[in-house]
């Protein structure tokens, strides 16, 4: 019924600084979620020096992937030259292994961020949206009176809905240019796009 996944703390910290230096939303920072779908990560809170000790401790056998050294994939370059020289310059603070799950539980704290949020938006769509079989729609007053950290959440789950895809940041910018102008556009999932009559359609 479930598709269980190894992932462990390392890796979501190596998750976290991957996308905390490409850049990304609070929603990238909170990084694997436990639980989506069929997929489930029940490793999370331990770490992989954790895993291992009770792998050995419990005669359990296990492999090394050989390219987990590799300097060649940005991943490792963060789990094998990043965190070690960050807990290095931190070591006041803890060793390394403190430094992995101090990430480990800001990613469990912005998780819950990131469900707020989500709970926001939706609450603000079921308000505000009026929707017909052909077009959605909602006040482009009540739009505007939002600040643009919710505009952003908002758009994306309006545009998982409408097309199951994500709406990036530069299109983020353009429906938002749209919407003040009351231009008419098609932006990605091909979705179509005006304001008319104080109502912005989608």
């Amino acid at each position: 019924d479930f598709i269980v996944l190894a992932h462990h703390a390392n890796d979501q910290c190596e998750t976290f600084l991957m996308r905390l230096i490409r850049g990304t939303s609070v929603e990238g920072l909170s990084g694997m979620s436990r639980k989506r779908g069929k997929v489930l990560r029940p490793f999370l809170d331990f770490t992989k020096k954790e895993i291992i000790n009770y792998a050995k401790t419990n005669q359990i056998s296990f492999f090394e992937d050989e390219t987990n050294q590799s300097l060649h994939y940005f991943r490792n370059r963060i789990r094998n030259q990043f965190i070690p020289q960050a807990a290095h310059i931190g070591k006041d603070f803890g060793d390394e292994e403190d430094f992995v799950k101090r990430i480990s539980q800001l990613t469990n704290e912005l998780q819950v961020i990131k469900r707020q949020r989500k709970k926001t938006a939706l609450n603000w769509l079921s308000i505000n949206i009026k929707a017909s079989p052909y077009w959605w729609g909602f006040p482009r007053e009540k739009w505007k009176a939002l600040s643009a950290e919710k505009k952003r959440i908002i758009y994306r789950e309006i545009w998982k809905k409408l097309s199951g895809k994500s709406l990036v940041k530069q299109k983020l910018e353009q429906l938002d240019e749209i919407i003040e102008e009351r231009k008419s556009a098609t932006l990605s999932g091909n979705i179509q796009v005006s304001s008319s009559q104080g109502t912005v359609f989608l």
